[in-house]
């Protein structure tokens, strides 16, 4: 177990933006720094890094914390994981103490599955030697020996046994089945997932081997050409891209990701020089991958098979990727897929290929055109409905003129037909989707909010607030129990949301420090927060107002004599405002 010494080093580690710059593109503004929220979908930067108070706050999903936290929830890592993780990135050492039972069954289980994998990983990379069927099936699709060492490519034999290979470095038989090598049989035996087939380790993007896809060698009718590693606590396509460990630096450097198919595809793609290509293992894009991508960049070319399926799973990307706001783009392939297409023709003609892409918007209404008979008039509105949405999800008005006037052209019908139906349909979306807008925050609310940033950040003008307020004068339950906490607390910024016994605490009390912060609150000012404690005396002041008031009218209705004491209260309160 890692030693509270090294937990403490990398508690106190103060570069968050470094940590956080691995995973969102941070732009500098004023005292802080923003971006994308890597943990929900939008198109302008909500999240927010305070280098100052070393934390990160999303106004948009509303989730805080520190680096630790970060880590935690953007790579979904245990404590422990995260702690090792910033350990490594800041050069700290990491002292190990004698292991403890605190730590969580799932995380061992998490970590004895990752070695059986590594351990197969390893096995498959022996068994793919010069005088395998698998490394001649290789060397017979055009890869390299410097891809198949890179992409650690491996061969599963006829005679493959994991549980007897790998049982015999200690692994259970219950173990070996949680990492998805082998299923149950009706009879209870465990039988081989992967046999006499070529082997592609799938690694997550932190370089960890969850599972593995694998090709038959010869093809046969009765198994699939390619298979799997069934869903584990470890292996989940829909949040995986195979090759993005490798690609992710590239994806940095040129701006953009290419999306493909297979793992093939990928392998070929770096091979010929674009390393910035990931593969989806044959599925469209989820949601869970666009929010991946997000981290790296918001820029996507989609080169997925130019087969139905694989037009069909172009679709169903796009209309992710419109979700998570990003620029997409679809490369038209000569081939059926992007293997295909670089051994045959090279390089140059997939750049090309690159360069010609289409924006997501003219591959939807290409699509449109070959579906529908642009002579019947009647076909007409039906295209427009398939394209309008796509249209009113571009921002830029020039870029959206552009298409408007080119869709128009090809349609042979007035570009202000199109408008109306822009706008007619914007205003329906609108009134379908319909939301309350979130009120202004009221002048009570925003003097305990302000109140607390500065006694969460002071502790001089916390005695100062503490000596005129309590908890009780905020009205606001979760604010008045933050107070309540801030009384007996001598830490400030994150050390105080660590201590707090609540998340929904640490959530609430994260964002009015960031935001605090952000607004750069004269805290030098005595006048501002004496203010606030003056305003929210005035709210305490009208609500006992309000409450005589409604409990003179009770008793004047029931007939009961009016209290003389109440009276005389109410005027005294009512003098003083």
């Amino acid at each position: 177990m890692i030693s509270q010494t090294t937990v403490e080093q990398v508690r106190a580690y103060t570069d968050i933006v470094a940590v956080i710059s691995d995973y969102v593109s941070l732009k500098k503004r004023g005292r802080n720094f923003i971006g994308l929220c890597p943990f929900h979908s939008e198109k302008s930067p909500s999240f927010t890094v305070s280098p100052e108070k070393q934390l990160w706050h999303c106004f948009g999903c509303h989730s805080s914390g520190d680096h630790i936290s970060f880590m935690m929830k953007v790579d979904n890592l245990t404590f422990v994981e995260a702690i090792t993780h910033i350990a490594h990135k800041a050069s700290i050492t990491i002292v190990e103490e004698e292991k403890s039972f605190e730590v969580s069954l799932d995380e061992r289980i998490k970590a004895q599955v990752l070695d059986v994998l590594f351990s197969a990983r390893e096995a498959f990379a022996f068994f793919l030697n010069p005088e395998s069927e698998g490394y001649r099936y290789a060397l017979k699709r055009g890869l390299s020996d410097n891809m198949i060492t890179c992409f650690h490519l491996g061969y599963a034999p006829l005679n493959w046994d994991p549980v007897t290979m790998l049982g015999a470095k200690g692994f259970s038989p219950d173990l070996i089945q949680k990492s998805g090598l082998v299923a149950v049989a009706e009879d209870g035996s465990f039988r081989p997932r992967f046999r006499h087939r070529l082997v592609f380790p799938v690694l997550d993007h932190r370089g960890r081997t969850v599972g593995f896809g694998a090709r038959l060698i010869e093809s046969r009718e009765d198994s699939p050409k390619y298979i799997n590693t069934e869903e584990t606590i470890l292996f989940n396509k829909r949040k995986l891209l195979y090759g993005l460990d490798k690609a992710k630096n590239a994806i940095r450097d040129t701006g953009r990701v290419i999306v493909m198919e297979g793992y093939m595809d990928v392998i070929v793609a770096h091979q010929y020089g674009f390393e910035e290509s990931v593969g989806s293992m044959g599925t469209a894009l989820t949601a869970e991958h666009a929010q991946l991508l997000k981290r790296y960049t918001s820029v996507v070319y989609l080169a997925m098979d130019s087969d139905v399926a694989g037009q069909q799973s172009v679709e169903r990307s796009c209309e992710v990727l419109k979700q998570a706001g990003f620029q997409s783009y679809v490369i038209g392939l000569s081939q059926k897929d992007p293997a295909d297409v670089l051994q045959q023709n090279g390089a140059e003609f997939f750049q090309k290929a690159i360069q010609e892409a289409l924006p997501m918007i003219l591959f939807k209404f290409n699509r449109s055109l070959a579906k529908y008979d642009v002579s019947k008039i009647e076909q007409i509105p039906v295209i427009l409905q398939e394209i309008i949405p796509l249209l009113q999800s571009e921002k830029d008005s020039v870029i959206q003129k552009h298409y408007v006037r080119h869709i128009a052209k090809t349609l042979k019908i007035n570009e202000e037909l199109i408008v109306a139906k822009m706008r007619k349909s914007g205003y329906n979306v609108r009134q379908a989707l319909s939301l309350p807008l979130k009120n202004k925050k009221d002048k009570y609310l925003k003097a305990q909010e302000y109140l607390i940033f500065f006694m969460a950040t002071s502790l001089e003008l916390r005695r100062e607030i503490l000596a005129q307020l309590q908890a009780t004068d905020f009205p606001e339950p979760e604010l008045s129990e933050i107070v309540a906490f801030l009384t007996d607390s001598i830490y400030l910024d994150r050390h105080v949301i660590d201590s707090l016994p609540k998340e929904s605490l640490k959530q609430v009390l994260g964002r009015l420090i960031v935001e605090g912060d952000r607004e750069e609150l004269p805290m030098t000012k005595a006048a501002h927060w004496e203010e606030c404690i003056h305003t929210l005396k005035l709210y305490a002041r009208e609500k006992r107002i309000q409450a005589i008031k409604n409990q003179l009218k009770d008793s004047e209705q029931k007939g009961d004599d009016i209290g003389g004491e109440l009276l005389e209260e109410l005027k005294g309160l009512i003098r003083d405002e």
